[in-house]
């Protein structure tokens, strides 16, 4: 007896296809910050930290000026008030600079009294920071030194600013930059550059033989309000030297005038 084929299984029909797994979009890719934006943070990042500076050694140095009249000279010939890095410094230096006579000796108890006659002496610190200096000044015979190790962090610092203004004017798309270039170079020759000399001032007999007139006449001058103003030193008033020559070849008052009165005065 022979068996009869089997049927084949039926199979299920075919169903719609599954669909196919999400597939999560890419991330784009990460830019590049552009190169302006990149030379700003490294500038901020640059100005945000302690810039090139020596509080010792100003410190050292304004301390001689207070105690010795030579080092007072050298220090006012080789540095200007913007080579300090802390501003009580820079109006002290500038205060010392300015207002010393040729041959004057300083003294500590003098030039408080000065300070707190101009309004400056809580600026700089107040009179113990003063006495404080005049006892921690290092050697008398190390004055160059220290102006030296000041201009050179004052240069520094000049340096970085100009190379961070040169940075940001180059990574900008319209800057301009030979414009950035000049100004560069211009910060940096001046950064280098030696200390204007520091001005002389001289007293009311003084400057009566340097004008040619009488104290008279000077004095008429002076109330007139015709004359230059002058430098108040406690009860000293003292006069710019340099002010007062290019007052008088200004012709202030007239050429003219100031003759006639002059010869008024001699008589």
């Amino acid at each position: 007896m022979t068996e009869s084929p089997q049927a084949p299984a039926l199979l299920p029909p075919p169903g719609p296809a599954p669909a196919p797994a999400a597939v999560a979009p890419a991330p784009p890719a990460a830019q590049a910050p552009p190169l302006a934006a990149s030379a700003e943070r490294q500038a901020a990042a640059l100005l945000d930290s302690t810039p090139p500076q020596s509080g010792e050694a100003e410190r050292a140095a304004l301390g001689c000026m207070l105690l010795d009249v030579k080092a007072a000279a050298t220090c006012a010939k080789m540095l200007r008030p913007e080579d300090f890095a802390d501003p009580a410094h820079r109006t002290l230096f500038d205060f010392l600079a300015s207002h010393r006579e040729p041959g004057e000796t300083p003294d500590l108890v003098t030039t408080t009294a000065s300070l707190r006659a101009a309004g400056l002496l809580e600026t700089v610190g107040g009179q113990a920071y003063l006495v404080d200096l005049s006892e921690s000044f290092g050697t008398l015979a190390n004055a160059p030194a220290y102006c030296g190790i000041i201009r050179q962090a004052a240069a520094k610092r000049e340096a970085v600013q100009a190379a961070l203004t040169l940075a940001r004017e180059a990574a900008r798309p319209d800057g301009d930059l030979g414009k950035a270039l000049a100004t560069f170079e211009q910060r940096t020759r001046r950064a280098t550059a030696p200390a204007p000399p520091p001005p002389l001032l001289c007293s009311a007999a003084e400057a009566c033989r340097l004008l040619g007139i009488g104290k008279s006449l000077f004095y008429a001058l002076k109330s007139s309000g015709r004359l230059p103003a002058p430098i108040r030193l406690g009860r000293a008033v003292r006069w710019n030297r340099e002010t007062l020559i290019a007052w008088c070849n200004a012709g202030c008052p007239s050429a003219e005038r100031f003759e006639a009165l002059t010869r008024k005065d001699r008589r």
